[in-house]
């Protein structure tokens, strides 16, 4: 009889135990609603709770050499390729907004010659009736000059005619021209420091020629 109330209270404490749930089954009924202790701030740090830092693996030094150098070549290639890049990009923005701001001022500047063409072309004719009134005033006035000035020529080429004997003009330019190749003329004297002419009909010319 004994070890059937063992075996009976065994199957009670088992129900009992499945019955509670897996996160409250370690605590037992009394302490179902009740809050876990802390652990006091004068207890050192569980050891499963500090951070592990794996020991560096040992380098050769000729290796750790070449690393370096590998390391240094590929800083000084990154730094040009960025400051390369910077450039390119700063010189590409500059382009552009040059690019842009010239399109702009085309636009404006093309849009303002639409605007002004008829007033323009009609300026322009008006300039040009002026003008052709302004030659044929000034043509007018060149002529009516002109034959001002050929008039007074004229009287002037008349009262010379009167006034001078011997007067070449059209009409005796032939006689004249054979009057004077009929003229001889003798080219053979001689100019002393004063400036006297001596020719050899000169008695003065002949005396100086046998002296010397």
């Amino acid at each position: 009889m004994s070890f059937l109330k063992g075996v009976k209270l065994n199957l009670e404490i088992r129900k009992l135990t499945t019955s509670i749930p897996k996160h409250e089954s370690k605590w037992p009924l009394h302490r179902k609603n009740q809050r876990q202790s802390k652990k006091p701030k004068w207890l050192p740090r569980s050891k499963s709770k500090f951070f592990k830092v794996r020991q560096p693996t040992p380098i050769v030094p000729e290796e750790f050499e070449r690393l370096l150098k590998l390391n240094r070549e590929y800083k000084i290639e990154m730094r040009s390729i960025v400051k390369y890049l910077q450039h390119e990009n700063i010189d590409s923005a500059l382009k552009k907004e040059t690019t842009d701001y010239l399109d702009d001022k085309i636009d404006e500047i093309d849009a303002w010659n639409k605007e002004i063409k008829p007033h323009r072309e009609k300026f322009i004719k008006n300039c040009e009736l002026d003008q052709k009134l302004i030659y044929n005033e000034d043509a007018n006035g060149l002529i009516e000059a002109n034959n001002k000035m050929i008039t007074e020529l004229n009287q002037k080429v008349e009262k010379l005619q009167i006034e001078v004997k011997g007067y070449i003009d059209e009409i005796n330019l032939d006689d004249e021209i054979e009057k004077s190749l009929e003229i001889l003329i003798d080219y053979d004297f001689c100019i002393d420091k004063n400036g006297q002419m001596y020719r050899e009909e000169n008695e003065k010319l002949v005396k100086m020629l046998k002296d010397v």
